[in-house]
């Protein structure tokens, strides 16, 4: 009865927990949901086909995304022999997805994928207008005339085809090597026994829902960049919720001192403020998440479809609703509430009846032992993480990097009061020899607690988006100076709305790369077809993957390549630095895999080439820009996102924190007005307060920042063995602040509207 008693008489000053908690919540139930929905999907092509049997499993870890090894030309047959023979299968049916990207007026369009005529029967897609292709140099396609000639990129390059018919998608007649799947078509019940027997353990049968374990290893790969985002969003928003929470509540007793004083005089007990705490916490996290979880099912497909548009997501995701995120994200709203308050609770124990009596706000001991304790604590912590930070691989530094940083606010947030006194002598300085200078910095001295407490969430805000935006730009710049440096040549030949060169594109005596995989057994190995590279039956072998095979030179390595096709290659050379786990010559890569495409072409500025279709030519600075631009493009989406939240929440927190502390203040300002000062000189107090206030904060956080983003640069360093340039986003840090700044201003500003009222009013009664 006690906490809601008193949570109905101090809602406004709780209201920024609830509003932090409230948004926390629709963010864990939004990002649990999608969390949730973000599972394989099942590709269109296959939709047909009850039944589907696939490729063994690569053995390779879940994160390489590296395609399934194909069966031979032989198993391939075998196989479709026996499962047409079943009682039930109208039709086996090999998959045999290729690169097809039709041009219009000379350039490519948006559909990348064509097949051969048989698989249309797997995706279900009829003939709607004239006949199947017969022969080689025919195709079937849509939105096209039966009779009318396309030019189509392919592998081998561009070719002219007649459209013999009609139907939603591409398909050509000749059919093609390299089958992971082949669909079954059935009519009535199939005997699943008999189609295991047949597969023989050569491969999976994947029926219903599980048909979705045949995504393309680019969706799963998309899938998974979604899956890093939703997560970094789950945590950061657990973080900031809590860090928000914490302060605001802490704030909170610390405005209340008479208040729990006076309940102390009257009889409670410390464990009685405790509870009254707790009580309120769970009050708060009870109506912050019941209503958080509706509004975060309601915008959960919302930031599903901008996941999908910014490239995290499939096109095929879907938001799927289930009842456990939303529970889980309720219990964690109220969990954060619970731990939220546990400080705070400390506190409010801890207040004397004496507190009651007391005239003045002054803090006497603004840093109590705890503080101290945990702060150092927190910043050790913090500088073990750095340590490693500047020691780690790439995939580790951003998580040790985002540590490094949380535990460092927590540190400072818990040392602030400490920091006031001196920060508040040099912030204010040039304001010293004014009265308004000499009462926000001695407002400042004699309510350190308060200051840093409405400073904290500024410096949370700046702190996140000095480090994610500034991490960001300079990995960003070091990878490409990296690339530009490694460039061979001075110009470069690159896609243009291809996801590769074509063979035509690629000049006979330029340098260049075509990727591909090759298969040992089950296990899925990277493999580089480089110009350089001469003798086609040898190899050069990466140095961690020839120890690991126990291969050296002179070894003779049985491969199997994308064709299905087995070949033997002799290990010719063993090269620690190899880009790929094997490099062979190009031309034995293009025989490995006929669909695959070159990802760039090196040239020399006496080399001229005319740019084919779907190719431009830049120069290497350019190149070295454009070469992860796709992947830079998602990353700073990524870091849009992060930045986009943590600033939603704090620039929130900042406007109620300082919305609290001016409405406990206004006996301070209405006292400051009875004594003569006039409504301007009240406002430009309260400007002038806030602005110290925002600038502390940021100053604060820029110095939190900062030992995260050296530490990057020690890591990059070390990793890509030259200086690397650190960069800071002074436009983002610019926008961040000012947005703190403009929201923070008329929140502190109305009080002081009331205390100039309230001085009108004292002078009328006066006379």
């Amino acid at each position: 009865m006690l906490s809601l008693a008193s949570l109905k008489a101090r809602w406004a000053s709780l209201f920024g927990s609830f509003v932090a908690l409230l948004l926390g919540v629709i963010m864990l139930t939004m990002t649990g949901l999608l969390l949730t929905s973000a599972k394989p999907q099942m590709p269109q092509r296959f939709s047909a086909a009850a039944i589907v049997v696939q490729s063994p499993d690569p053995l390779a870890p879940a994160d390489s995304f590296l395609p399934r090894r194909p069966w031979s030309p032989s198993q391939v047959e075998r196989l479709v022999a026996e499962l047409s023979a079943i009682s039930g299968v109208v039709a086996a049916i090999p998959d045999t997805p290729v690169y097809a990207q039709p041009l219009v007026d000379g350039k490519p369009t948006a559909a990348t994928e064509g097949n051969s005529w048989p698989a249309a029967a797997l995706a279900g897609h009829p003939l709607t207008a004239g006949v199947a292709p017969t022969r080689d140099d025919e195709v079937v396609m849509p939105g096209r005339v039966p009779g009318e000639r396309v030019t189509i990129l392919t592998a081998a390059g561009p070719h002219d085809y007649t459209v013999t018919g009609t139907a939603h998608g591409i398909y050509f007649f000749k059919p093609f090597a390299g089958v992971r799947a082949i669909g079954l078509l059935t009519h009535g019940k199939v005997d699943l026994a008999r189609v295991e027997r047949a597969v023989n353990g050569e491969g999976k049968v994947l029926t219903g829902a599980d048909r979705a374990a045949l995504e393309s290893p680019a969706d799963a790969r998309t899938r998974w960049i979604g899956l890093q985002v939703l997560t970094a969003m789950a945590a950061l928003t657990g973080f900031v919720a809590i860090f928000l929470v914490a302060s605001t509540f802490s704030f909170s007793v610390l405005q209340r001192t008479r208040e729990l004083g006076l309940l102390r005089v009257i009889g409670a007990t410390p464990g009685r403020l405790r509870r009254m705490m707790f009580g309120e916490a769970t009050l708060i996290g009870l109506l912050a998440g019941a209503l958080g979880v509706a509004l975060g099912a309601l915008a959960a497909p919302l930031l599903g479809s901008l996941l999908v548009h910014a490239g995290f997501e499939p096109p095929s995701f879907t938001v799927r609703f289930t009842f456990w995120p939303m529970a889980c994200a309720f219990l964690a709203g109220l969990m954060v509430a619970l731990t939220g308050v546990v400080l705070a609770s400390r506190r409010a124990a801890s207040v004397a009846p004496l507190a009651a009596l007391r005239a003045a706000d002054a803090q006497r001991r603004p840093m109590t032992r705890s503080r101290w304790v945990f702060g150092l604590l927190a910043i050790a912590f913090s500088a073990l993480l750095g340590l490693a930070t500047a020691t780690a691989d790439a995939l580790s530094i951003p998580t040790l990097a985002g540590g490094t940083v949380m535990a460092l606010i927590a540190g400072i947030a818990l040392l602030s009061p400490a920091l006031v006194p001196p920060l508040a002598r040099i912030l204010l300085s040039p304001f010293a020899s004014g009265p308004l200078g000499l009462l926000v910095r001695q407002s400042a001295f004699t309510a350190a607690r308060r200051t840093s407490a409405t400073a904290a969430p500024v410096m949370l805000a700046v702190a996140f988006t000095v480090l994610v935006t500034g991490m960001v730009q300079t990995g960003a710049e070091a990878y490409a100076t990296r690339r530009e440096a490694q460039i061979p040549g001075t110009a470069a030949l690159i896609p243009d709305g291809t996801p590769g060169l074509t063979n035509a594109a690629v000049s006979a005596g330029a340098t260049s790369v075509l990727p591909t995989t090759v298969w040992h057994g089950d296990i899925p190995l990277t493999a580089l077809g480089l110009s350089a590279q001469r003798a086609p039956d040898r190899m050069v072998v990466r140095g961690s993957l020839a120890q690991q095979r126990g291969w050296t030179v002179g070894s003779v390595v049985p491969l199997t390549v994308a064709s299905g096709h087995m070949v033997r290659l002799t290990v010719g050379e063993i090269a620690d630095a190899a880009p790929a786990d094997i490099l062979v010559s190009r031309d034995s890569a293009r025989s490995f895999d006929p669909d695959a495409l070159t990802s760039v072409v090196y040239l020399h500025a006496e080399e001229v080439i005319s740019p084919t279709p779907g190719a431009k030519m830049v120069s290497a600075a350019e190149y070295a820009a454009l070469a992860d631009a796709q992947e830079d493009r998602l990353v700073w989406m990524f870091t849009l996102v992060l930045v986009g939240m943590a600033g939603g929440f704090t620039i929130i927190a900042v406007a109620n924190t300082l919305l609290m502390a001016a409405v406990a203040r206004r006996r301070e300002l209405t006292a400051l007005s009875r004594l003569g000062a006039t409504a301007r000189q009240l406002i430009q107090l309260v400007c002038l307060e806030t602005t110290f206030v925002v600038a502390l904060g940021a100053l604060l956080g820029i110095a939190t920042a900062l030992p995260g983003l050296l530490a990057i640069r020690a890591g990059l360093s070390q990793q890509i063995g030259h200086p690397v340039t650190l960069i800071v986003s002074w436009p983002a840090l610019a926008a961040v602040v000012s947005a703190c700044l403009v929201s923070a201003l008329p929140a502190s500003l109305l009080p002081s509207a009331s205390a100039s009222r309230a001085r009108h009013r004292g002078g009328r009664q006066s006379r």
